[in-house]
């Protein structure tokens, strides 16, 4: 999955929602560091499924 594209999404919805009322900007200032967690956690969770599915379409090791 592309993650730039995701997260250009993700702030584009979060700015909308602001400017259409949906949404204040007080959240953030207790949220943030939550959000910095769960953006963390996808990364290596992603790079995890990442590395097992090249490894399955590597196929196991040979040993001599």
């Amino acid at each position: 999955m592309n993650k730039s594209g995701v997260l250009l999404i993700v702030i584009g919805l979060v700015l909308l929602a602001h400017n259409l009322g949906w949404l204040s900007w007080q959240w953030l200032s207790v949220w943030w560091p939550l959000i910095l967690v769960v953006a963390g956690a996808w990364s290596i969770f992603a790079n995890r499924s990442a590395d097992s599915d090249r490894h399955k379409a590597r196929g196991p090791d040979r040993q001599p």
